[in-house]
C-alpha cells in the first residue's frame, strides 16, 4: 500500500471515529446515562478533533468560568461565542428583565443536587398539640412550607437554566454528527475512484504519485500558503499526465477539434489532453463533459499559480477551496485515466 492510500485511509477512520463519538454523545444526552459535566468533555474532544476552535472554547467556559467585567457584562470573546453557540438569557421573574446567567454546568448540577436533597430532608415533624383548657386556640407550628416553596423554585430555575445549555450543545453535536454523516459517505463514494486512480497513476507515473501525496500534506498543514501549493501541485500533476498520456510532438503542432484550431506545442498541456480525449473517447458527450472539466479546473488552478508566482500571498486560498479543487482534479484524473 503506498503512503497516499495510507493518508486517505487514515483521513477516513478519522471521520468514521468522529461519527461513532457523536453518536455516542447524542445517545448520552438522550438517555441521560453519564452526568452532562461528562458529556461536555466528551464534546470539547469532539470540537478539538473538528480544530472548531471557538466551539472548544464555549464548552471551556461553560465547564470552567465565565469571564465577567466590572460591570457584569460579557467580555467580547465570551460574549462572542456564547451568542453563537448557547443561548444563556434568563428572565428574572423578580426583577421581570432578561440577563445572562452565567452559573457553570458544575455549579448548576451541584445546585439542583443540594436543593433536591434539602428538600427530601424539609418535611414538617409529626407532632401532636392539645390543650387542657378547652377555651384555648391552639395553633399548630408553621413547618418548612416556605422553605420548601423555595426549594422548588430554585430546582425548577436550574433546570430550566440546565435545559438551555443542553438544547444548545444537543444542536451542535447533531449539526455535526449530520455533517460527518455527510463526509462519511463521500469518502465511501471517493475511496473507490482513489483507489482505481492511484493504482492506475502508480503504473505510468511514479512522480505523479509523489506529487499527490504531497497534496495531503498540504491540506493537513494549518498554514494558508500550503493549501494554494496544494492546488498548485494539482497543476503539476496534471502536466505529468498530459506528458504521459499526450506526450509533446514535433510533428504534430495543432489540430482542428470541434471546428476549433489548437496549437499542440510543449507548454499547451491542456490542448494535448484535450486532443488525447478527442482520439480516445467515442462518446461525443463524454468528450464535452470531460473538455468542460478540464477547462474550468485548469484556468482556475493556473489563475492560482500566476497570482501567486507575483510574490504576494493575497491571493491565497482558503482550506475548503483548496480541498474542492482537489477532489475535482482526482475525478478529472479518474476520467483521463479510463478513457
Amino acid at each position: 500500500m503506498s503512503s497516499l492510500v495510507f493518508k486517505f485511509k487514515e483521513s477516513m477512520n478519522k471521520i468514521e471515529d468522529l461519527l461513532n463519538l457523536s453518536e455516542e454523545i447524542l445517545e448520552n444526552i438522550e438517555k441521560s446515562n453519564i452526568s452532562f459535566q461528562e458529556i461536555c468533555l466528551k464534546v470539547s474532544r469532539l470540537s478539538r478533533l473538528l480544530w472548531d476552535n471557538n466551539a472548544f472554547k464555549w464548552i471551556k467556559f461553560e465547564i470552567n468560568w465565565y469571564p465577567l467585567d466590572g460591570d457584569w457584562s460579557f467580555t467580547s470573546e465570551a460574549h462572542f461565542i456564547t451568542s453563537k453557540y448557547s443561548n444563556r438569557w434568563y428572565f428574572n421573574k423578580a426583577l421581570k428583565w432578561n440577563y445572562i446567567f452565567t452559573e457553570t454546568i458544575p455549579q448548576i448540577e451541584s445546585k439542583i443536587e443540594s436543593a433536591k436533597l434539602e428538600l427530601s430532608v424539609a418535611v414538617d415533624p409529626n407532632v401532636s398539640i392539645s390543650s387542657a383548657n378547652p377555651t384555648q386556640y391552639v395553633i399548630n407550628p408553621i413547618g418548612n412550607w416556605v422553605r420548601r416553596v423555595k426549594l422548588n423554585e430554585e430546582i425548577v430555575e436550574f433546570s430550566e437554566k440546565l435545559s438551555k445549555i443542553k438544547h444548545s450543545i444537543y444542536k451542535y453535536v447533531l449539526e455535526k454528527n449530520y455533517e460527518l454523516k455527510y463526509w462519511n459517505s463521500v469518502y465511501n463514494i471517493f475511496d473507490n475512484l482513489h483507489k482505481n486512480t492511484l493504482q492506475k497513476i502508480e503504473t505510468i507515473s511514479k512522480d505523479s504519485l509523489k506529487i499527490l501525496s504531497s497534496i495531503y500534506d498540504n491540506l493537513n498543514s494549518t498554514n494558508p500558503i500550503d493549501w494554494t501549493n496544494a492546488v498548485h501541485n494539482c497543476r503539476r500533476v496534471l502536466q505529468n499526465i498530459s506528458d504521459i498520456l499526450s506526450p509533446y510532438n514535433p510533428d504534430k503542432k495543432e489540430k482542428i477539434i470541434w471546428k476549433k484550431t489548437i496549437e499542440l506545442w510543449k507548454d499547451n498541456y491542456i490542448n494535448r489532453l484535450i486532443d488525447f480525449i478527442e482520439t480516445k473517447s467515442e462518446s461525443e458527450n463524454f468528450k464535452s463533459i470531460v473538455w468542460s472539466h478540464l477547462k474550468f479546473i485548469w484556468e482556475r488552478i493556473d489563475s492560482i499559480y500566476w497570482a501567486s508566482s507575483k510574490w504576494t500571498h493575497k491571493n491565497d486560498i482558503n482550506k475548503y477551496e483548496a480541498e474542492r479543487y482537489v477532489i475535482y482534479t482526482f475525478i478529472l484524473l479518474n476520467d483521463l485515466l479510463f478513457l
